[in-house]
């Protein structure tokens, strides 16, 4: 809002400063046009006089840039500056105490224990959003202190370059400014699109090390379970007229059609246990996610570099720009793709595992209770 403010004052300013110009240029003129009418001024006096006009209204302009930036260092750059500073500081320590607290639970030895539903390791994934969440805001922020040297390097350029498009014969003065300038912009936008590429780098090394030990885990307490209740499923005859189903007392009171229909209380478990041990799945799906976003934002960053370095060395920025999205395209459709095999993957274990005996077997009951008029169609949502 200080830069908003500062350009809403600034624009009024110079809309001020162009009005006053224009009434000036139109007195200059009139008061030329009056003399050489009655003889008082020569044509080429009339063009003296206009070339003075153009020469003091350049230094009235130049002043008023100068005294633009003078304003624009104490009134933004300064403030901002440090108020964007103090909060990379700030994102930095936490993103550090973040990491320290993930490394902690990744050698916590209760991890490897299964825990009910398959709700295993929310803590991990929740700490690893958190840190996306605390990263990107970090990478806001150092995209507007890069925005914010540029605007006050742009308003110094101005600075410096407004007296030499006034002078005569500084062509040569004129050029090494511009030479300075752009390496100085070549130089701070390198520097910013390699601090970015760099931090992303590191960014995606600790999501990858948090996600395997994660999915790693999340495997081991899967596996740990999966047998043992596909073999308790397959107990369950095919002949469910025979099937003895024992149901407590407690459920049974809470839901009086279980005493004439038992095997809508065998449905109802089977359909807890199947969504509880998705979760399982759900979450290594969702981890694999994080991990596609931040494969994703080092590709992006490494593109950017390398279609800057190559600008720099004299390219045309129009073709390196279409070659790169070219690239970048590509390079997209390959990490989707090696997400969605490793989704499919994941989801051929958990039917192999378990999943399709389950399936298999909720598919009985439902039609044997739908044979004997026990099906209730809010089972099935």
């Amino acid at each position: 809002m200080t830069k908003d403010a500062f350009r809403n004052k600034s624009a009024q300013q110079q809309e001020q400063l162009a009005e006053e110009a224009a009434d000036r240029r139109r007195q200059m003129r009139h008061n030329i046009q009056e003399q050489l009418e009655l003889g008082q001024m020569s044509f080429a006096t009339a063009a003296d006089a206009e070339a003075q006009f153009n020469n003091n209204e350049a230094i009235i302009s130049q002043q008023a840039v100068q005294r633009e930036f003078d304003a624009f260092q104490p009134e933004v750059m300064s403030p901002l500056h440090a108020l964007l500073s103090e909060r990379i500081t700030k994102s930095t320590a936490s993103i550090a105490q973040l990491q320290i607290g993930l490394a902690s639970l990744a050698e916590d030895p209760s991890k490897n224990q299964p825990q009910e539903e398959g709700d295993e390791l929310p803590e991990v994934l929740e700490k690893l959003n958190l840190l996306k969440w605390l990263f990107d805001t970090r990478e806001t922020l150092h995209r507007e202190l890069f925005e914010l040297e540029n605007e006050r390097s742009d308003r110094y350029r101005e600075v410096v370059m407004a007296p030499l498009h006034r002078a005569a014969g500084q062509d040569d003065k004129m050029a090494e400014a511009e030479s300075f300038f752009l390496a100085d912009a070549q130089e701070r936008r390198q520097a910013y699109i390699g601090g970015r590429l760099k931090r992303w780098e590191e960014f995606a090394a600790v999501i990858e090390e948090q996600v395997t030990l994660a999915i790693d885990n999340q495997l081991n307490a899967f596996w740990d379970i999966a047998p043992g209740l596909l073999a308790v499923v397959q107990k369950v005859p095919d002949d469910l007229k025979a099937f003895d189903m024992h149901v407590p007392q407690s459920e049974l009171d809470d839901v009086p059609s279980y005493v004439d229909f038992p095997l809508q209380y065998l449905y109802s478990l089977l359909g807890h246990t199947e969504k509880a041990t998705y979760q399982f799945i759900e979450s290594q799906i969702n981890l694999m996610c994080l991990l596609h976003e931040a494969m994703t934002g080092v590709m992006v960053a490494r593109l950017a570099s390398l279609e800057n370095q190559r600008c720099v060395e004299g390219e045309e920025k129009q073709l390196v720009r279409e070659e790169m999205q070219e690239i970048r395209k590509a390079e997209e459709e390959r990490l989707t793709m090696d997400l969605k095999e490793r989704v499919n993957t994941l989801e051929a274990q958990w039917k192999d595992g378990l999943g399709r005996g389950l399936a298999d077997c909720k598919a009985r009951v439902e039609a044997f209770l739908k044979e004997q008029g026990g099906w209730d169609e809010s089972d099935g949502d």
